[in-house]
């Protein structure tokens, strides 16, 4: 998860970039050469991650542009282009950062160079860029009518958790096909991680799907709330109380086993759970998914570890040394009494480490301080403080514990014995963890794990999950007088 954190701060700093392109061959008017789609590529596999460039004319006739995350469907930034000499300049509409491309036209080819940075650092990254078209992305598991199940479309009285004030929830409840009680799952967009949404992966609906079909029912929110809530103050919210309260009570239909009643949480959004399960005794269960339990400095330090197991043998031991900092810079950060004290360990090991690396001077020292510098910020010093453990603690009833070996995110090897002891702590009945072959973070089917790649892969959840959930959940024995 740290991981995606950093990858996803890249991925801001590519979708404000500018774009400078020469002139070449003459179109109708200048510029016209350069109208169409450019793409790229940046990055190794698995954390490739590609853009498309599109320039255009406005409908005044002006150049305009747009630059999209390509594995990331709907992440679009809006591009002020014009003319300066012979090039062309694209920079985002919200240009409170300096980005450029320089490019050079050799045929349908762009050689370029991305420099983006500020006042205290600059970095340059080479690269190409080749006219294409923008594609649109295939989610193939998107249900589809007719249904082999029925749906009904309810309306629940909620709490607004900000306002307090009181509100409507339209909800759709899947039911399996056959009589019943069928155990139910809440899903809550807010609980699961936000990169399923923001590459345009449906899960909710595909989970609903999958589940239904296997036997188990589910109630998600019928329009979504925004899931930027899962990046905020870690709240329980009130959808999921409000949508497990309703299935608990007389309201709900006769179909819906009560006695059942169980919790999705996917990543570090997912230990929310254990919050609304400790207000809400109807819930009996809980499913996580690529659920964290790991502090946060033990995350980084294993992020920054599984890198420089990437770096060539041969590297020689100065520049070596240089890849180690960041650990130390960790370390540091998560000792210190507080923002100010991070800063200040930062600074002295950032000036001592440049005048202890042969041949790091001038402009590319101040780079590499700036660099470290970078990471004694307040988001850091609390996520580096983070533990998630302490609220699984507070766990009960029964629990899935599920995870991918390709993850890349919340890695299985470090993050699932510590989940099983900070779950066994509490007052868990049972506990089934089990980490699910070539699969990633999303539980996609996976080579690499990088996050870059859930947008390309079409399948937005593997069969393999949904059929373990499933059987899970089946199995859990009825309460008794039931």
């Amino acid at each position: 998860m740290r991981q995606s954190v950093r990858l996803r701060r890249l991925l801001t700093t590519l979708l404000a970039v500018a774009a400078t392109i020469p002139l070449g061959a003459q179109g109708a008017r200048p510029g016209d050469a350069y109208v169409g789609v450019w793409r790229a590529t940046f990055g190794m596999e698995p954390y490739a991650m590609r853009v498309a460039l599109e320039v255009r004319r406005d409908s005044v006739g002006e150049l305009a542009g747009r630059l999209h995350a390509v594995d990331a469907p709907g992440n679009v930034t809006p591009m002020r282009v014009t003319l300066v000499g012979d090039s062309i300049v694209a920079r985002a509409i919200d240009d409170s950062v300096a980005f450029a491309l320089r490019g050079i036209l050799e045929r349908d080819t762009l050689r370029i160079v991305w420099r983006s940075g500020g006042r205290s650092a600059t970095v340059e990254l080479p690269g190409e860029m080749t006219r294409g078209r923008l594609e649109v992305a295939q989610r193939p598991q998107r249900p589809r009518a007719p249904l082999p199940y029925p749906t009904r479309d309810v309306v629940i009285a909620a709490t607004d958790s900000a306002s307090g004030a009181s509100t409507r929830l339209e909800a759709t409840l899947a039911l399996p096909a056959g009589r019943g009680p069928h155990p139910v799952l809440v899903l809550d967009p807010t609980l699961v991680s936000p990169n399923w949404a923001n590459t345009g992966h449906p899960i909710l609906e595909v989970l609903a799907d999958g589940l239904a079909r296997a036997g188990v029912a589910t109630l998600r929110p019928a329009s979504p709330p925004d899931t930027g809530a899962a990046r905020g103050p870690r709240r329980p919210p009130t959808v999921a109380a409000a949508l497990a309260r309703w299935l608990a009570s007389d309201e709900a239909p006769r179909e819906i086993a009560r006695d059942r009643i169980g919790l999705l949480g996917h990543g570090r959004p997912g230990t929310r759970v254990v919050a609304i399960q400790r207000k809400r005794p109807a819930v009996s269960f809980l499913v996580l998914l690529g659920v964290p339990a790991a502090r946060g400095d033990a995350a980084m330090i294993a992020t920054i570890d599984a890198l420089l197991s990437q770096l060539p043998v041969e590297m020689p031991a100065a520049a070596r040394r240089a890849f180690e900092l960041p650990k130390t810079a960790v370390r540091l950060i998560a000792g210190a009494r507080d923002t100010a004290d991070a800063r200040r360990v930062v600074d002295s090991l950032a000036l001592a480490a440049t005048d202890s690396i042969p041949g790091l001077r001038g402009e590319q020292a101040e780079r590499f301080r700036a660099s470290l510098r970078g990471y004694a910020t307040p988001a850091t010093f609390a996520m580096l403080r983070d533990d998630p453990a302490a609220e699984l603690r507070g766990a009960r009833g029964d629990v899935l514990a599920l995870a991918g070996t390709q993850d890349g995110e919340v890695p299985p090897e470090l993050h699932m014995p510590l989940l099983k002891g900070a779950l066994a702590a509490g007052e868990v009945t049972t506990i089934e963890a089990a980490v699910l072959p070539g699969l990633n973070h999303l539980l996609q089917e996976s080579q690499g794990g990088g996050v870059f790649e859930y947008g390309r892969i079409e399948q937005t959840v593997s069969p393999l999950a949904l059929q373990t959930i499933a059987d899970w959940i089946k199995r859990l024995p009825r309460a008794r007088g039931r």
